[in-house]
C-alpha cells in the first residue's frame, strides 16, 4: 500500500517524540537544533551529488482537478476523494517532467490540498512514489490557506526552487519562485516545457564553476556554492529593467507604503522594474480585465497619452506581465495592448483561443525541448498567469484551498 503523504519536519517531529523519546516540553528547542543540523548535512550531500531542492505545487501547476457531475465522463482520470469522485487531469508532459525533475533534484510536492486528495492524486500520478523523494506538504488544520513558507521544508534555502501558478501565497520567499503559468485542463498547455528549460537553465548554472573538488559550505569560501536567488537574479534580473509599471485592478491594495512588500510589486523588482503608483510616471500600465473596466481612471489616461503621442509607454492587459515573469522572456507590448477601439467597444481583444490557433499553427509538442529560447522569442505565451488562484464555485466542491480568487 502507498504511504501516506507526509511534510519532512512531521517526520522528524514524530521520530523525536516516537523513537528518540524527547519530552513535549522540549520539543521545539530539540526540533529547532535538529532541524538545523539535517538541513546543513543534506546540503552537504546533495552538492556532493550536483542535485538542487525543488519545491513544486499541485494544483493548477501539475494537475487540475474539479468535481464530476453525475453522469459525466472524466476527461482526465477517475479519482475519489472520501467517496466523491473528481476529474483529474495530469499537465501535459508530465511523466517526462517528473523524470527530468527528480534527475537534478530532490523534489518536494508542497500543496494547499489536503492528505486525502494528494494520496489520490498521488496514486495515479506517481504511483511508486519514485519522484517526490524529499516529501509533501499538505494542508492541514493548524497550516495557513493564505501562505507557504520554506520554513516548513528541511531544505537549504540558498539550493531551493520553488515553482508556483501564484505569487502572493509565497511572499516570504520571492527570491526562490519560479512562477508557471496556470493549467486549467487545456490539452495543447506547453508550461512544462518551458518549466522543464528553466529547471535545466537553473541547475546548469549553478554548478558550472563548480571545482573538482567540488562545492562546499563547510570549507573555504574558493568552494563555497552560489546562492540560487542569485543565480535566478542574474538570470532574469534584468527582464524589465527601464519599465516603470503602473497597475490597475490587478492588486487589491495598491497603498504606496505597501507597495515594498506587496509580492507582485517585489517581483518586478526582482526582474529589474520598478512600481509606481503615477500612471504619468510610467512606461507600462498594466490592467486586469473587470466589468466596468472601460471607465478606469487609470486605462482613460494612459489611452490618453497614447493618443497624445507618448514615447515609449505602453498600456497593456496583465498577461504581457505575468507571461514576461513566467517565460523568463519579455513579451512584447503589441501582442497584449489595449485598444482604443476597445475601450469604445467597437471591437472584441482576441480570445486566447485566437492566439492559440495563430501561435500554435505547425507547431509540434510531443517531447521537452533542450532549449526553449527559439520557442519563447518566437511564440508569445498569452495564456495568462492569475495572481491567485480561482475561486471555488462551492465551498465543499474541491477538497483543496481555492480561496485566492477574488
Amino acid at each position: 500500500m502507498a504511504q501516506r503523504p507526509s511534510s519532512p519536519r512531521s517526520q522528524l517531529s514524530s521520530l523525536l517524540l516516537g523513537k528518540l523519546g524527547v519530552p513535549e516540553d522540549s520539543l521545539d528547542a530539540v526540533m529547532a537544533e535538529a532541524q538545523e543540523k539535517l538541513t546543513a548535512s543534506d546540503a552537504e550531500n546533495k552538492l556532493h551529488n550536483r542535485k538542487l531542492y525543488l519545491v513544486i505545487d499541485l494544483d493548477e501547476t501539475l494537475v487540475y482537478s474539479k468535481r464530476l457531475e453525475p453522469g459525466a465522463t472524466p476527461v482526465g482520470s477517475l479519482i475519489y476523494v472520501r467517496g466523491q469522485p473528481f476529474d483529474m487531469q495530469p499537465r501535459p508532459g508530465l511523466q517526462h517532467f517528473l523524470q527530468m525533475a527528480a534527475s537534478s533534484y530532490i523534489v518536494f510536492l508542497y500543496t494547499m490540498g489536503d492528505a486525502d486528495y494528494v494520496h489520490a492524486v498521488m496514486n495515479v500520478i506517481d504511483p511508486e512514489r519514485q519522484y517526490f523523494r524529499g516529501g509533501m506538504c499538505c494542508w492541514r488544520p493548524t497550516e495557513s490557506r493564505q501562505s507557504k513558507s520554506l520554513a516548513r521544508v528541511l531544505t537549504e534555502k540558498r539550493m531551493t526552487l520553488v515553482v508556483d501558478d501564484s505569487i502572493d501565497v509565497w511572499a516570504e520567499d520571492l527570491p526562490n519562485l519560479c512562477l508557471t503559468r496556470r493549467f486549467v485542463g487545456d490539452k495543447l498547455d506547453d508550461g512544462l516545457q518551458l518549466l522543464s528549460w528553466q529547471l535545466k537553465l537553473a541547475h546548469r548554472a549553478f554548478y558550472q564553476d563548480v571545482p573538482p573538488e567540488g562545492y562546499s559550505y563547510e570549507a573555504t569560501m574558493a568552494r563555497a556554492p552560489p546562492s540560487l536567488p542569485n543565480v535566478l537574479r542574474e538570470t532574469r534580473g534584468t527582464l524589465l529593467s527601464g519599465c516603470t509599471i503602473a497597475l490597475t485592478g490587478v492588486v487589491s491594495d495598491q497603498r504606496e507604503e505597501h507597495a515594498e512588500v506587496q509580492p507582485l510589486c517585489v517581483l518586478i523588482r526582482l526582474y529589474g522594474g520598478e512600481y509606481t503608483l503615477n500612471v504619468d510616471a510610467a512606461t507600462h500600465l498594466v490592467a486586469r480585465r473587470k466589468d466596468g473596466w472601460q471607465r478606469s481612471p487609470k486605462i482613460s489616461r494612459a489611452l490618453n497619452r497614447i493618443q497624445e503621442g507618448a514615447s515609449n509607454f505602453y498600456a497593456v492587459w496583465d498577461h504581457w506581465l505575468l507571461d514576461t515573469l513566467a517565460s523568463w522572456q519579455k513579451q512584447s507590448e503589441a501582442s497584449y495592448a489595449i485598444s482604443l477601439d476597445e475601450e469604445r467597444g467597437e471591437s472584441p481583444p482576441p480570445t486566447f483561443h485566437d492566439h492559440v490557433a495563430q501561435q500554435l499553427a505547425g507547431i509540434k509538442r510531443e517531447h521537452v525541448a533542450d532549449d526553449m529560447s527559439d520557442a519563447l522569442t518566437s511564440v508569445p505565451l498569452n495564456s495568462g498567469v492569475p495572481l491567485r488562484k480561482r475561486k471555488a464555485p462551492e465551498a465543499d466542491d474541491l477538497p483543496h484551498s481555492q480561496i485566492f480568487r477574488t
